[in-house]
């Protein structure tokens, strides 16, 4: 029997990957010598047979994702222990065989899990059918990752100390989750991601611009987490069931999804309210000057950060009923020391005032379609909005 010597090759200076060779060049029906066969993790030994030696090693370099991890966060987890895995991982997080601009055009969390699936199951031993069901986004109204990247810092941290590693979630990348449910923090803004594609938190935290501190913000989460739970709830029914659309349940919750935009609305003059009650306005853009109203809506939600968010979904809720008269007044109190810079308060008929004196530098092409979305909804705080907004009459 053969007596194997093994030599050790490193292809990373982060993990190291055993290669095991053999001394022996005799060669199997295939005609490949058997050293050439496997790439294994196994410790050094001796006296070992070839046959043993080269059997498939039961596969523990799959970490199995946390639940609502993230696919770009999972595959920087992975730790590959023979070369086709670290052939898979590495084409995964460089992309350096690929047309990157084709790829680049692709969500690194859910439209890249299909492209890599078969190499990822083929590398690390995957036999669920189903294991990258797991990274399909519950929710379709996506911040894009050329954007920005939003983490909670404080689940970041007990990732680390429970893991060793970052594990980021994907619900972080829905539009509609800009408040971490179990640290009551709004997350922290890192950045768009860099062109390697799935580098992420690479740059430092990006200030939310937030005027307000305190218990004053501890009540503006309270109230955006209540809309938020009920925003999500809604968006994840409406993705599950492939025969929503025309329902009740459809239209409530693309007109709320309109009111938000319409707050969140972008220029480089005249921003949305939501963009400059809690935080202080954005800077100008002139690269939007000659957007039209309804793309600057569209623009101004995807582009706004995690507390411009927060806000929109309040005021949306206020306006829509589902922020009661009594939290309305808790909000106004815990806030009336702290205002923004032009003192507004949570009011539905006053936040209607607000966007009538902010958006009347332009066109009024917006009014019917805005007064369409909020025929959605018979609420007095809905026609109080309207007659703030010196709109027809619901």
């Amino acid at each position: 029997m053969s007596i194997c010597h093994s030599t050790r090759n490193h292809f990373s200076s982060s993990a190291g990957v055993t290669l095991r060779a053999c001394s022996n060049t005799s060669e199997n029906a295939s005609g490949a010598p058997f050293c050439q066969q496997k790439l294994v993790s196994a410790p050094s030994c001796s006296n070992c047979p070839i046959e043993k030696l080269y059997m498939p090693m039961p596969n523990h370099s799959v970490t199995l994702p946390i639940a609502e991890e993230s696919f770009s966060s999972w595959c920087h987890r992975l730790q590959p222990r023979t070369a086709a895995q670290w052939r898979a991982n590495d084409e995964i997080l460089n992309l350096k065989p690929h047309p990157l601009a084709e790829l680049r055009l692709r969500d690194p969390d859910f439209e890249s899990p299909p492209v890599f699936e078969s190499r990822i199951k083929d590398a690390f031993g995957l036999k669920k059918v189903a294991f990258f069901e797991r990274f399909r986004a519950d929710c379709l109204w996506l911040v894009p990752h050329t954007v920005g990247d939003y983490a909670c810092a404080d689940c970041i941290a007990n990732a680390l100390r429970q893991h060793g590693r970052i594990v980021l979630m994907k619900s972080w990348r829905y539009l509609l989750a800009p408040i971490c449910p179990k640290h009551s923090k709004i997350l922290t803004d890192y950045g768009r991601r860099k062109s390697s594609y799935l580098q992420f938190l690479t740059g430092p935290p990006v200030p939310l611009r937030l005027t307000i501190t305190g218990s004053a913000l501890d009540a503006v989460i309270k109230a955006g987490l209540k809309v938020q739970v009920l925003m999500l709830k809604l968006e994840k029914q409406l993705v599950s069931n492939p025969h929503s659309a025309g329902t009740r349940e459809f239209s409530i919750f693309h007109a709320r999804k309109y009111i938000m935009e319409f707050l969140l609305h972008a220029a480089h003059y005249g921003a949305g309210l939501a963009t400059q009650f809690v935080t202080t306005p954005r800077a100008g853009d002139v690269a939007l000057t000659d957007m039209r109203f309804k793309l600057l809506m569209k623009v101004g939600a995807l582009q706004a950060n995690a507390a411009e968010r927060t806000c929109a979904l309040i005021m949306m809720g206020i306006i829509t009923g589902y922020v009661t008269r009594q939290e309305i007044e808790e909000l106004n109190n815990q806030t009336e020391y702290v205002r923004s810079w032009w003192a507004c308060r949570w009011d539905p008929e006053f936040l209607g005032t607000s966007c009538s004196q902010i958006y009347k530098s332009h066109d009024q092409t917006y009014s019917r379609q805005i007064r369409n979305a909020l025929g959605t909804f018979n609420h007095k705080h809905t026609k109080a909005f309207v007659r703030g907004m010196a709109l027809e009459p619901l």
